[in-house]
This record gives C-alpha cells, structure tokens and sequence, in this order.
C-alpha cells in the first residue's frame, strides 16, 4: 500500500468521525513533504482550518457538508475538494483531497472516512497560465468589440476596465488622462478594488512620484510600458500605502491620440511576477487598439461637429457631401468626374478642382485595374453591368501612387435625361487592419490549443473544428483529419450523452467555464476511457464556439480503485471473513485491475515445503493441476523469496514440464511472487498469468506487489486466529480439550441425547497420589507423567469419545452412544489398567493409580452441571473406598451413607445395568 501512494504521489488518511480522530498513513514524500502537516501525530478536523488558504474554507466546508449528510447518489458520499495547505518552502501548495465515507450507522451519520491527500501543485500552476492567457484572449476579444460597438469615449473606458477585471482576471483596471496644465494623470475610469490612494487622486508626473505610481508615471512620460512584478522591492513613502495590498504586481501601457499620448491603461494583480513576456506584449496591443479607438473618436467627433454646423446652412446638401466621412464622387455615363467632396480629398489626396472634368479610373484606379473599369461601364451601357447598388472591395490609389483598400458602392442617377454615377468610397484600411489583428489573434489562440499539454477541442454547433495533439491521442486517432468536421458525441459515451449536452449549454454571451465533470468517453477504437471535461464559450473564426478541455483521470480512478480494493479485503481480514473468501477476493480484484491477467494464490503448508490450497478462480479446472501448485515458477518463487519472471512460456526451461498444458489454455506469459510475512517468512506464493508473450509492465509489478501484501496480511492474521482459538480450547501441556472446550462437547451431547433419546455418561478422573511425584521429584518430572498418562487414556477411548484435562491431575472423559451401562464400565476398567502401568522417568519407574467416578445421563442427572457434580461426588467415594477404582453415581443412591464399600467389577456391572 505504501508503494502505491509513494508511486501516485499521495499520502492516505482515516477519519473516525465520531471521535473526530484523524489518521495518516505512512510520512510526506515528495513534493508533500514541505506541507505543514505531521502524519506522525492523531489530528482533528477543527485543526486543519488553521493550515488551509483562508479563500478555500467555504469549499472545503461545503464539500465536507455534503458528504458527511450523505448528499450524493449512495450513502458511500464521496468527498473532493481542490484546495491550498500551508507548504513550509513555497508558502501554500495546491492538494486535492479526496475521501469516501465507508461507514454509516442506522440513521445515517457517518461513521469513518477514508482517502488520500494527492498533490496537484503543478496542474493548478500550469492551468493558472493557460486560464491568464486564455482571459486575457477573451479580454482583448471583448475589447475589439467594445471598440466597435461604444460610441463614447468614457464609456468605452468604463468598459474596458470591467472588462480587463472580469475577463481579464486582473484585480485593478484604472484609466488615466494627462492634464497637461496640472502635469499629472488625472483617474478617468476604474474597476476592481476600491483604491482611493490610486483612483481618487492625480498622479504627479514627475519622477519622484512614490511607490506605484511611479510606474504610472514613467510609462506616461517615456511613452511606453512600464512593469513592476514585485512592489514589495519599491520604497514605501506613500501614507496611503496602507490602503492597498503592498505585495503583487502593477504594469501601465500607455495610449496615444494622433501619435502623442494621452493617458495609460493601469493594471494591477495580486501575486508577485505575475506580467510576463506574453501577457505584456497582448496588453501592450490592447492599448494599441484603445488609441486606434481614441483617433477614431477624434474623428467622429469631427464629423459629428461638421454635421452640426452644417444641418442649418443654406448649402445644406453641399455640406453634408463635404462632411461626409465616406468618399463621394460622381462621373457622367463616360466616367468623367463632376463632384469631388471633402473626404475624397483627403482620402486620395487630391484637390477637387484638379480632378473635375477627369476620368475616374485615371484617379483613382490602380492602372492594372483601369481596363476594366473601363470595361464596367461598358456593360452598364449596354445594360448587363451586376455591379450597381452592390458593396464590393476593391483597391484604389492616392495620388503619390500607394494603394489601399477600399469599399465601394455604385448608384446609377438620372438628371435631367442624362445618365450619372454615384461612387461612394470607404477606406477599410483600419477595419482591414482589424481583421488582421483579430485574424493573429485566432492564430495565437490556435497555437495555444496546439502547444496545451491537456486535451482541446473547439466546437462549432456540435461538429469539432479545432483540436490538438493531445487530444488525437487521448482519441487514438492517428490521422487528425479524422476528427476534423466529426460530432463531438460521436467520441461521448451514450450514457453520458444528456449530462454533456446539459453541462455544454452556455449561453453565447457567458465565458466563464464551467465546473469540471466526470465522464466518459470512448476512443476511436471502441475502448472506454475515464475523462474530466470544462466547457468555455468563445469566439473563433468569428462564429460562437465552444472549447472543450478533457482530461484523462485513468490514473487517478485506477489508483481510487486500488485504494477501495485494498480498504475492502482489509475490511474483509478485520471483520473475520474465511480466508479461502478473502483470497478469492484478492484474486478476483487483481484480475479486475489487470484484465488480461489471470491470477493463482497458492499457501505453504505447515511443513515449509509443500504448496497447497490453489486459489485460482479463472484458471481452467484442468489447467490448475499442472500450471498450479506444482509448477516450477511458482515452486521457484517459494524457494527463493523473491519474484520470478516468465516472459514467454513456449521457451522458458521453468515451464519444461507443464509447457503444453499451458499453451493449449493460451497462457504465454507468467509473473510469480512470493508472499510474505513477518521477517520474511514465505507463506505462499502470488501469481498472474497472461495470455499474450510480455514483460510485465510497471503497473502489473505494482500491482502484485500490493495485492502480495494484502495475502500474507490475510494469511497471517488467520493463522494467529487459529493459534488464539487452539489455546483457548486446548491444554497446552497435553494437547487435550480443556474444560472449556469439554463443556462444549457436553451441550452437543445434551442436545443429541434429548433430541434422539439416548444415553451417555460422564467420567471423573483424579491421579492418586500425583503430588508425591511433583514433591519428590519436580514439576518437570510431573510434566512429563501427565503427557504419558494423557496419552494413554487418549488410546484407550474410541474416536467418537471425548477427553479433556480440568486442571491439575483432573481429567473428564465423554463417552457418547452408550447402548447399555456396561460399556461405561468396560472403558473405565480400560482408563484404570492404562494408568496402573509404571511409567519411566529416566532410570526411575513410577507407579500411580487412577479413581474414576461416572455419571449417566440422563439417570444421573438432566444437564451439564449436575452430570459434573454427580461424576465429581463418584470419583471422590471411589477414593474414600481406597482408591484405584471406579464408581457409579447411580449406586449411591441405593446404599446407605457411610456404608458404601468398593464393589468389585461384576457389582459394578451390575449396578450400571439396573
């Protein structure tokens, strides 16, 4: 068990909740060996608040809640929480723990608690940066929206400041303005924690601004970024520095109007080192776009003004053309230019009065383009032109020759009977330069998704449209243009088909992912594989996408396995289950965790020597003679203490003699293990069998290893049962029933006699004169005299009847069957002669005598004590009489007291038959 925890990483604990005792299995290894939690010592639940992160608490409560009220599919609740311990070297430490409630009493409280404490460190570090780049996609995705959708500057600003924090993930997003005849930034927009050392008041332009506004301040006068990843590092001379957090990271990007800057973007995060190459470079282009924003405004505000003036001047329409921020131009039916506006000038550059009268391909028309112009016209006039009343994009031409693009829209008028040409021409160069931006953003996001070491897929109603090589392997798919158009619930099991489809339900405007779920999914060849999936909404190609991120939790559901499986058969050793039925168990679960593994247990006899008792529940019935206990692998993994490893079975020398028995059952392989016990005792000996020629894996010598264990475990604490129960039923001198074991026998006898209406007696044996020999020549000779007498009386008797040792020279004899009274006496006289014999005690012969005294049931009495009493009171008369002799309770009855004599053995007969 300790092999498998120190191999995946975790530490084990058992909670007994009642007492609210807390245990820990084994020491920290590893990364957990910094975290501040001694396994070494009991703990309480109340005291491991103390060592958990403060914004983890309400989880770790409420998971513990729910799983301690059975609030989950069976009262085995399951308990999963993510949370951070206090770490000694890196201050908190990402762990997951999880636990199973195995024990509930009748109204359903919990009784015990077990699982393990894994570390997960480095997943939450590496799913921290993929979560900080993928917000910060999704925030500069929200901004570009922004941009287009808000007309107003300082609501634009609000906007982009929740959104750097909501989406962003940032704590802090402040926007400043130069005022250029304070000279300091003036707070413009704010979102986050509330700041006022930073939000309310203007920020000094100069360099002797302190702390954090320092940073604001240089990136405003240098005109560029300016980071400080750790302000612990910055003199502290602000009094208002108090009123926000000193450690973490600030970083302000500052924007342009017209190419002179005007304000900053400011940022601030908690967690020191927190701006790195990458996120500087995407928020640098997010201020990129907020001054492309601005200039826009500027020129909108410019148009709006013009407009403004314009609507009540009596050249209204020769305003609004001037005004207009599109392009407009009108040719006759020759393409002769008549109207030449204000925007046209400005954007070709060219004067209006230069270009009246001239033609407008000659203009404006690149000259590889200008026949077809031409051409265009031509077909208009001969009615078969389709680009009228039509927005196309073309490419057009400034006067010192650059070209840019351009959206054009062609209307055709008729003046006074004569044919015209509307052109209104828009410059697309900043929407193209856009699309270009969002165009490198999908790229970047697609080189993420490629570069993620988990599992991605992006999905478009449905269908996969994106994905990685970690997902073609988690899939098994070797060409990716497979999964390329494929349902994603094509790769779903069926049975998880409405949780995914409910979980995967986001609404468009949401990107906050979703919890991660478990399911699972199947591989492109059919196989079932254990998953763990977290949807996100988002915005790819410019269509609404979902991103899938699955991981394979194989692994860690093997390890739960084997954690139950264990917890079971060790369930199954405490609570006193046969230990053939523990055994199978054991083999029955190694071959549910290796399936192409067949698994034989085999014990060693008392002799050290002998393999017996195969447990070999899949093994064919005729394949376990030869391939079992007498094999030589197995017998080689005996004798040796230690493993022995058959990688192909047709041409290893150990399986020479049961090779063809093997082969023809499709066994090609073999892995054999000793089982072990205290100080290296061999107790059997553990082995799998596979049907395919290999090297057992890691996974398979782990996992016999364990379950190796877990036999001996269960063979020893049957084999200390079986020595506790032989002494508490047996004497340990002379290796007879004790009395209580003997009163055992006697109830059967009781019940026997009552239920079939028979007869038997009871014996009472007493040594004479035994404490002279323990006087005269020690306990150790008196030892030895009881062993012979024991062993005489035991042969003297048949199979079926029953002796004990009571104590002391005592002995009660249990003769069951008795036809008549006789036979009692005949057995008594047997037990008399036997211990008159000499026994020798090195060079000295001893002689001791025997005084028995019988009771008949049920003449003699009706139960076991009164039986006892009667044999008892016998015995001692028979010794009153002189001893060496027997005597019947039934007699006394029938003689005066005082009078009894010694009856000879015909009288006694007699008296039994009566």
């Amino acid at each position: 068990m300790s092999l498998a925890l120190e191999g995946s990483g975790q530490v084990a604990f058992d909670w007994s909740i009642p007492d609210d005792r807390l245990h820990f299995a084994g020491t920290l290894s590893g990364n957990l060996k910094e975290l501040m939690l001694d396994t070494s010592k009991t703990w309480r639940s109340s005291s491991l608040p103390a060592i958990i992160h403060e914004l983890d608490l309400p989880l770790f409560r409420a998971r513990l809640h729910d799983a301690l009220k059975g609030n989950g599919d069976d009262a085995c609740t399951t308990y999963h929480a993510e949370l951070r311990l206090k770490d000694i070297a890196r201050g908190w430490r990402w762990v997951c723990i999880s636990g199973r409630i195995m024990e509930r009493d009748t109204a359903g409280r919990a009784l015990r608690m077990v699982g393990t404490f894994s570390d997960i460190d480095e997943r939450k570090k590496a799913e921290s940066r993929i979560a900080r780049l993928r917000d910060l996609y999704a925030a500069l995705s929200q901004t570009n929206q922004a941009i287009v959708r808000i007309a107003d500057r300082n609501t634009l600003f609000s906007e982009i400041c929740r959104i750097a924090v909501e989406h962003g993930r940032f704590e802090l997003a402040w926007i400043g303005l130069v005022d250029q005849e304070k000279a300091c930034i003036v707070p413009c927009a704010a979102h986050g924690i509330a700041n006022s050392s930073l939000v309310a008041t203007g920020i000094p332009l100069d360099a002797a601004t302190p702390q954090q506004h320092a940073v604001i301040a240089s990136a405003v006068r240098e005109g560029r970024p300016d980071i400080c990843n750790d302000l612990q590092m910055m003199p502290v001379t602000c009094s208002n520095t108090s009123r926000i957090a000193v450690s973490g990271s600030i970083a302000s990007f500052p924007f342009a109007q017209e190419g002179k800057t005007i304000g900053t973007l400011s940022l601030y995060a908690p967690i020191p080192h927190f701006f790195d190459g990458q996120l500087i470079e995407l928020l640098t282009e997010m201020s990129r776009d907020i001054s492309f924003a601005i200039d826009n405004y500027a020129r909108e505000a410019q148009r709006s003004a013009m407009e403004s003036a314009l609507v009540d001047s009596e050249q209204f329409k020769s305003a609004i053309l001037t005004a207009a921020l599109d392009c407009i131009v009108s040719t006759d039916e020759h393409g002769t230019i008549v109207s030449f506006n204000h925007a046209a000038e400005q954007t070709f550059r060219r004067k209006s009065a230069e270009v009246l009268g001239k033609n407008l391909a000659d203009i404006i028309t690149p000259p590889e383009w200008r026949e077809q112009h031409r051409q265009g016209i031509e077909h208009f006039l001969a009615g078969e032109s389709f680009l009228l009343n039509r927005r196309i994009e073309l490419t057009a031409m400034r006067a010192d020759g650059s070209t840019f693009p351009v959206e054009l829209a062609v209307v055709p008028l008729c003046i006074r009977g004569e044919r015209m040409f509307t052109a209104f021409i828009r410059d697309i160069s900043d929407v193209k330069r856009s699309q270009t931006i969002l165009k490198e953003s999908a790229i970047r996001y697609r080189q993420l998704v490629e570069l993620s070491p988990e599992a991605t897929f992006v999905c478009q109603n449905g269908h996969i449209t994106l994905f990685n090589q970690a997902g073609s392997r988690l899939l098994g798919v070797r060409d990716p243009e497979e999964l390329l158009g494929r349902s994603v619930f094509d790769f779903v099991h069926p049975a998880c088909h409405a949780l995914f489809q409910e979980r995967s339900q986001l609404r468009p405007h949401e990107v906050q992912p979703t919890p991660f779920i478990e399911q699972v999914w199947m591989r492109q060849d059919g196989t079932a594989v254990d998953v763990e999936i977290g949807a996100t909404n988002l915005i790819y190609n410019d269509m609404p996408s979902m991103q899938i991120v699955v991981r394979d939790i194989t692994e860690r559901k093997r390890t739960e396995a084997l954690q139950l499986g264990q917890n079971r058969i060790l369930n199954m050793v405490a609570t006193g289950v046969a230990l053939q039925e523990i055994l199978t168990a054991i083999a029955r679960f190694v071959e549910s965790q290796s399936r192409d593994a067949l698994c034989s247990i085999v014990q060693l006899a008392g002799d050290g020597h002998t393999l017996q008792g195969e447990i070999a529940p899949s093994l064919p019935l005729s394949c376990r003679a030869r391939t079992g206990p007498p094999s030589e692998p197995i017998r080689a993994a005996a004798r040796r203490g230690e493993p022995v490893i058959v990688k192909d079975i047709s041409s290893d020398p150990l399986w020479e003699h049961a090779r063809d028995v093997a082969l023809e059952h499709g066994l090609r392989a073999c892995m054999s293990w000793p089982i072990h016990g205290k100080h290296k005792k061999v107790l059997g000996t553990f082995a799998l069998f596979f049907r395919r020629s290999k090297e057992p894996s890691v996974k398979d010598r782990q996992l016999c290893e364990i379950c190796a264990n877990l036999a001996g475990i269960a063979i020893e604490s049957r084999a200390s049962e079986e020595k506790i129960r032989y002494l508490a039923h047996y004497d340990g001198l002379t290796s007879l029933p004790n009395r209580f074991l003997f009163k055992e026998y006697l109830d059967l006898a009781l019940r026997s006699a009552r239920r079939h209406g028979k007869k038997f007696a009871v014996l009472f044996l007493d040594l004479d004169k035994f404490k002279e020999i323990n006087d005269t020549m020690g306990h150790d000779a008196g030892d030895i005299v009881l062993c012979e007498i024991a062993t005489r009386l035991r042969n003297c008797l048949r199979h079926t009847d029953k002796i004990a040792r009571m104590g002391g020279d005592e002995f009660y004899v249990l003769i069951e069957e008795l036809g008549d009274g006789r036979y009692a006496a005949d057995v008594a006289q047997k037990l008399l002669e036997a211990a008159s014999l000499p026994v020798l005690i090195g060079s000295k012969e001893c002689r001791l005598s025997v005084s028995i005294g019988i009771a008949i049931y049920p003449d003699d009495g009706n139960d076991g004590p009164t039986l006892l009493k009667n044999a008892d009171k016998a015995m001692y008369k028979a010794k009153d009489l002189g001893k060496n002799g027997f005597q019947a309770f039934s007699k006394l009855k029938f003689n005066d007291a005082g009078k009894l004599h010694q009856s000879s053995l015909q009288s006694i007969r007699h008296a039994l038959l009566s």
